[in-house]
Order: structure tokens, then sequence, then C-alpha cells
């Protein structure tokens, strides 16, 4: 792998609380890997099921996000997923997939659960990659969705978006690699 190609890889931790059933999770993350991919990032999946594997069962390395998918959702159950997004521009990196929301959408929607849900996570994953505020007109970040709209570019990252988080992800690792050349932690920086 090419230094370029490794500050473009991200390693996502999945904890699938809600149950989502294999085949449909397994098509969760394959539609979620295939919409990072068309923005240029390689998302590394781990699948952080009973048994836990052991990169399950570690800290958090430097970089790496976490996706859960859980059953409970706010009252409004138009809101399918959410992403914690530091407002200091420090680390971002719990994002969360709201299983009955996805499932009551999927279904009223006609829409495969797998993808759906899919799109939810690369969207809030998104997020953590963009920043705070990091709604667009266009593309997989609009801040309200239809479902049904069959449009290919509705469900990837507009190119300014791709472009961004491209850029978020090299600085990201720049700073990582500064620390570590350093003999700062990760910690200390703030990062």
């Amino acid at each position: 792998m090419t230094i370029a190609a490794a500050l473009l890889t991200i390693t996502i931790r999945v904890y699938d609380i809600y149950g989502l059933p294999a085949a449909e999770r397994h098509e969760a993350i394959e539609t979620a890997g295939r919409i990072m991919a068309q923005a240029g990032i390689e998302a590394q999946f781990i699948e952080c099921q009973p048994p836990l594997p052991e990169p399950c069962e570690v800290t958090l390395k430097p970089g790496e996000l976490v996706l859960r998918i859980t059953p409970d959702a706010p009252p409004r159950h138009e809101v399918l997923g959410t992403a914690v997004v530091s407002p200091t521009g420090g680390p971002s990196v719990m994002a969360t997939v709201y299983g009955n929301a996805v499932l009551e959408g999927a279904a009223r929607n006609s829409v495969r659960l797998g993808t759906l849900a899919g799109r939810v996570a690369a969207h809030e994953i998104g997020h953590l990659l963009l920043g705070a505020n990091s709604h667009s007109l266009h593309g997989l970040m609009r801040p309200k969705w239809d479902v049904t709209r069959a449009g290919a570019d509705d469900w990837l990252f507009s190119r300014v978006d791709a472009d961004t988080i491209r850029h978020n992800l090299a600085v990201r690792a720049a700073t990582r690699s500064a620390a570590a050349i350093g003999g700062d932690s990760f910690e200390e920086l703030g990062d």
C-alpha cells in the first residue's frame, strides 16, 4: 500500500446491538463501503459481534471510528441516525444507526433494509469525517432524505464533500505522524 493510500484508509468497528439479520448487516457494511470507496476512501470494517474478535476488545487506535447499530431512536422516527461530532475540531469517533427507525423507513418505503442502513451509516460516518455543520444541498449529506429517490448521485458524497473528507483524513494522518515522530502521544495533542 502506498503512503497516499494509507492516509485514505479508515478502520470502523461495527457494534450491532440492535441485531440486524447477518445478511442485512453485511449488505449495510458493503453499501457503506461502496459509498466510501466512491469518495476515494478505503473503509475497513471490523464486525464486533460476540464472541468479540481481538481488535474489538482493545482501546480505539488513533483514527479508528465506531459505528453502532442500536434499537433506540429519538421520539421522531424520521431521525435514522446520529453522529457525535466534536465542536472543537477534536476527534469525532461515534456514529449511530437507529435500527428500529431504519427498519420502519425501509418497510414503509419498500427499500431494502441493508441498503438503507448502509446509506445511513455512510451519512453518519460522513459527519465524523467532515466535522460540525456538515450537511450539504446535494448528495448523501442532505439533511432531509426521500429514501425512495433512485438517482445514484443522491446516495453518494458530493464532489466537494468527498474532497473535504480526503483532505481531513490526510491532515489527521499527518498530525498523528508528526506526533509519533516528535514523541508526543496522540492524547496529548488533543486530536
